[in-house]
Formats: structure tokens, sequence, C-alpha cells
């Protein structure tokens, strides 16, 4: 899973690519996968995957940050360990 680090006000994000194994179980806007952007208790979600993301300046990452859609972010203890926000 390829993933980036960039600042965006004062804060650090990481974004990753994210494509279900399970299509049948994701909504039709997810089946093909979405980027998630993730800081200290914040988690956002952009559909679909923008082409070429990972090599986007940090301008495009805070354009598409901004343009995604927040999300709850699962409890710790339901999260898997490398998905896990840092803090």
């Amino acid at each position: 899973m390829p993933q980036r680090r960039f600042d965006a006000g004062d804060k650090q994000w990481r974004v990753f690519d994210v494509v279900p194994l399970d299509q049948m179980l994701a909504s039709p806007d997810q089946r093909q996968g979405w980027l998630c952007f993730e800081t200290a208790g914040e988690l956002r979600r952009l559909t679909p995957i923008p082409g070429e993301w990972e090599t986007a300046t940090p301008e495009q990452l805070t354009g598409w940050l901004e343009a995604a859609s927040r999300v709850r972010p699962s409890p710790p203890e339901e999260r898997r360990d490398d998905l896990q926000l840092e803090e």
C-alpha cells in the first residue's frame, strides 16, 4: 500500500489508497477504492482515487484533502496495527 506524508495547516497528514478486497461489501461509489487521509483524531476519504496521486504535489494533496469527506475513525482496538493513527 503506497503512502505519503504531507503538511496541511498545522497538521501532518498521511495519505494512502484503499481498495476493498470484497467489492460487494463496499458501497457502489467505493468499489474502485478511495484515498484515505489521516492525522491524529481525524480521518477523511476521497473517491474516486485521483490518477497519479502518488506523485502529486503537496498543494494537490491539500486540495484533495479539503474535498475529502470526514469519516468517523473506528475505535483503536478495531483498527489494524498498520492503519492506526499516529499521535
